[in-house]
């Protein structure tokens, strides 16, 4: 799965309302504590009890966050992976190969 998997096409957006926010940081699992123009967020988790982490990531690499619930919180993966299904009811998980035309200069003769 790559970094980018975790994007949904909802209406949740980031903190400047300008980027589609992933299932991850959507107030379920972290909330964003800061963020920059160019898409670095910083995240505490909602489900550590006895100090609150704060991960650094961006809004279209998350995978710092699911690697915090896999090691930290493996009993809630599952539960991030249904609430992703239910930010993304239509996304499939297959990437879609489009094919890249032929450049100008070759078709050339």
């Amino acid at each position: 799965m790559s970094q980018q998997d975790d994007v949904q096409e909802g209406p949740s957006t980031s903190t400047d309302g300008t980027k589609p926010v992933s299932a991850i940081l959507d107030g379920t699992f972290f909330s964003i504590l800061s963020q920059t123009p160019d898409g670095k967020v910083q995240a505490e988790c909602k489900l550590c009890t006895k100090k609150k982490a704060v991960i650094s990531g961006t809004l279209l690499a998350t995978s710092h966050f699911k690697t915090h619930l896999k090691r930290l919180h493996p009993d809630s993966l599952d539960d991030f992976e249904r609430h992703k299904t239910e930010c993304r009811p239509n996304y499939s998980g297959k990437k879609i190969n489009t094919p890249i035309g032929r450049p100008a200069f070759l078709n050339t003769q």
